[in-house]
C-alpha cells in the first residue's frame, strides 16, 4: 500500500484549494502521476467532497492554533482509517 502517496494527496488537498477543487471535479486527473493501488485510487475518487472540505477547513484552523505540525501528525498515524471516514457512503 502506498500510504505516503495517500498522505501526500490528503495533505495537498487540505492545504492547496486548487488541488482540492480538481480532486472534487476531476479526481482521475488530480490523481494522475501518483503511485496508488487500484483500491486507493477508487477510494480517493469517491471521497465525500463536503466531508473532506469540512475536515480540511477544521484542520487548517487547528493548525493555525496549534502549529503546522498538526496535519502531519494526523496524517502520519493519528487516524489510520481516516480515508474510510471520508469515502462517500454507497459508493464503495
Amino acid at each position: 500500500m502506498s500510504e505516503k502517496a495517500v498522505a501526500d494527496i490528503i495533505n495537498r488537498g487540505v492545504h492547496d484549494l486548487a488541488f482540492r477543487e480538481q480532486l472534487s471535479i476531476s479526481p482521475a486527473e488530480a490523481l494522475a502521476g501518483y503511485d496508488l493501488t487500484d483500491g486507493e485510487r477508487a477510494n480517493l475518487q469517491h471521497l465525500d467532497k463536503a466531508a473532506f472540505a469540512a475536515w480540511a477547513d477544521e484542520l487548517e484552523e487547528q493548525e493555525k492554533d496549534e502549529g503546522m505540525a498538526l496535519g502531519l501528525v494526523i496524517l502520519g498515524g493519528g487516524e489510520p482509517d481516516l480515508l474510510l471516514h471520508l469515502i462517500a457512503r454507497g459508493k464503495e
